[in-house]
């Protein structure tokens, strides 16, 4: 039979549960917007006229 003195330790994995889970996706999201708001520039090496081989 289900113990009802069970019922706090259920209702504080639950909770914690969510607040887990929801700063898993902001921990998650944060960096990509990071990186949407000021994309990474490509890099560019100089290219010589000629080429000695």
């Amino acid at each position: 039979m289900f113990k009802f003195d069970k019922i706090g330790h259920i209702a504080i994995s639950a909770i914690a549960t969510i607040l887990f889970s929801s700063t898993m996706v902001l921990a998650a999201v944060g960096p990509a917007r990071a990186v949407e708001a000021a994309p990474v520039a490509m890099a560019q090496a100089p290219i010589a006229d000629s080429l000695n081989a």
